[in-house]
């Protein structure tokens, strides 16, 4: 394509060119994370967000992001130990979720203090792009919404682990119980979404080749079969 300016982003582009962004360095996320003992987590949904179509739910949903399914865009939360995780006031859209890195400062897409206005398309998460600063990634994590969460969008990741926090809930896809003394002819066996709730037994088993982190008294952990053991938040996002 001729060179000229997007009027998308007031850039040159032409040829191969595409738009570029200013974005903080892997170094400077990880420090940021570090500072707070924060982690990155796509989170299975409860209740499944915008753009859900119920097609992956729990866990399909999370395994189709550790096998890379999701590299286009992904929606996330930061969170960090002393947040809530259910109910109104939660800090996140969930109990379960995937921890992700940067691949490069290109795979952080967004970040805004409650709603980066993403959108899927196509089965791709997406948001406005622009230029993003430290202070941005601070804002993002210090100036949520009082019992609301934060979003980040991430593209091209990877996979460092699995979160999960009490009450440790997810969305199934189910067939409602019905009472005893119901007619069977009035029985709909067509399932529908619901919530459960999975132990750190069940989590260890469903993902074996992941470490399993969580939040406990205020501190990040690591559970396994040994229960829960202090956990160094610099194993989990090495600085380069």
């Amino acid at each position: 394509m001729p060179r000229g300016l997007c009027f998308l982003c007031n850039r040159t582009v032409g040829g191969n060119d595409v738009p570029s962004w200013s974005k903080p360095e892997v170094a400077e996320v990880y420090g940021f994370l570090r500072r707070h003992a924060a982690l990155i987590v796509h989170f299975s949904g409860t209740p499944k967000g915008a753009g859900s179509d119920f097609e992956h739910m729990y866990p399909a949903d999370l395994e189709n992001v550790i096998a890379l399914g999701a590299l286009g865009g992904v929606s996330c939360s930061v969170v960090r130990p002393g947040d809530e995780f259910a109910g109104q006031d939660a800090n996140a859209t969930g109990c379960i979720g995937v921890v992700l890195g940067l691949r490069d400062k290109n795979s952080l897409v967004a970040a805004d203090p409650h709603d980066c206005g993403s959108y899927v398309e196509n089965g791709v998460r997406k948001a406005p792009e622009r230029n993003l600063t430290a202070d941005d990634l601070e804002v993002s994590l210090t100036k949520r919404p009082s019992g609301s969460y934060n979003e980040w969008v991430m593209r091209d990741y990877i996979i460092l682990g699995i979160f999960a926090a009490p009450p440790f809930r997810v969305s199934k896809l189910e067939v409602p119980k019905y009472p005893a003394d119901m007619p069977d002819y009035l029985k709909d066996q067509t399932p529908v979404p619901s919530f459960t709730s999975v132990c750190p037994a069940e989590l260890v088993a469903t993902f074996p080749r992941h470490s399993l982190f969580s939040a406990y008294m205020g501190e990040l952990v690591r559970l396994s079969g040994e229960g829960i053991v202090p956990c160094d938040h610099a194993t989990i996002y090495t600085i380069p």
